[in-house]
């Protein structure tokens, strides 16, 4: 199917340039009035859209392979930056958008649940003959959670799970409105989320205090997830629906499952200040992971990076100090086949 099958998004060059750099592909094309239209940079399988890339001159079978998986209201270019970076380390790097967001095709179903996210995610790795090798996952937020559960499902495809604030362990539902009160609100809750002014709101809460090339990378975004949701008319529905039909409050005994499988290691990355996943709920998470560790040597799967003066979006945040953390951890694993390095920043 064509990319003009899709819906197109507008915006400024310079509103997107600082996101598309690198070696993604992404072309945009002069429009009218200085609008520049943006075409999909990747490829499509079935309503997917998604970026595969592998460094050049580097043999698929010899290096790490990392699958990117964003949060609930995001798309793919918010791993530009670390697919850039990755590649250029020789790993590579699988990115795409979920169902509805960036310019995938809304789910095929109508339903945003934990068996359509998991099920696209994995017929796009047997789509690029993934299926029968141990990958890195790397998600955040919602995409933490999606990874987590995947794991649960096919943990013979999983070498490590790299988790930036994941849903999962929330014990409230998120937006700070109970569950039972959307569903009977429907109508006047998926309003309040359209609003425009809502959502900037809730976009800018997710960095602490930004200046700088922070600042820089919280407007590029706004800039970019404003054109996603006036483009693309699956946004407001996929993100809704996701947050009412998605488990992100408790997948404990999916981490428990996946913590039964001692080949899987952990690597937590969080922001001390995030208010919408809270950095209370880490321990949660090591505890449940410690608890069914068939080992009992837990200390030796789990690493943490804590990140001061930082909210939900990490990778906005503390870019540089977050590439080169997850940089470093996915080279341990080529050092060392026996267990995850300590890492030293």
């Amino acid at each position: 199917m064509s990319s003009g099958d899709y819906s197109t998004f507008k915006s400024k060059a310079s509103a997107i340039e600082p996101l598309l750099k690198g070696e993604s592909g992404g072309s945009i094309s002069p429009g009218r009035q200085g609008i520049e239209t943006w075409m999909p940079p990747g490829q499509f399988f079935e309503e997917t859209h998604f970026v595969w890339r592998i460094p050049a001159g580097v043999a698929i079978n010899d290096c790490e392979k990392i699958v990117c998986l964003h949060g609930i209201g995001s798309l793919f270019l918010f791993w530009e930056p670390l697919a850039d970076f990755l590649v250029g380390c020789g790993h590579a790097v699988l990115y795409y958008d979920l169902y509805g967001r960036g310019f995938s095709r809304g789910s095929p179903n109508g339903k945003y649940g934990k068996e359509e996210h998991i099920n696209q995610l994995r017929n796009l790795l047997d789509h690029l003959k993934l299926c029968q090798i141990q990958l890195h996952f790397v998600g955040h937020s919602m995409g933490g959670c999606l990874a987590t559960l995947y794991a649960s499902f096919y943990p013979e495809n999983v070498k490590s799970l790299i988790l930036l604030a994941p849903a999962g362990r929330m014990g409230y539902f998120p937006f700070g409105f109970s569950l039972d009160y959307c569903c009977c609100f429907h109508a006047l809750a998926r309003t309040y989320l359209k609003n425009s002014a809502n959502q900037e709101s809730s976009w800018r809460h997710a960095y602490y205090k930004p200046s700088g090339i922070a600042l820089q990378n919280l407007e590029s975004m706004i800039e970019v997830l404003h054109i996603m949701y006036e483009r693309n008319p699956n946004s407001h529905d996929a993100f809704w629906l996701s947050a009412t039909q998605f488990p992100l409050v408790d997948i404990g005994k999916e981490i428990a499952t996946v913590s039964n499988q001692d080949h899987i290691k952990f690597f937590f990355l969080w922001g001390e200040n995030d208010p919408v996943i809270p950095i209370s709920r880490l321990p949660l998470w090591i505890a449940t992971i410690e608890e069914h560790s068939k080992t009992h040597k837990s200390i030796q799967r789990v690493t943490t990076r804590i990140f001061e003066r930082c909210s939900h979006s990490i990778m906005g945040e503390h870019r540089h100090d977050v590439l080169k953390s997850i940089g470093s951890y996915i080279d341990s694993f080529c050092r060392d086949d026996n267990g995850v390095e300590t890492i030293n920043l």
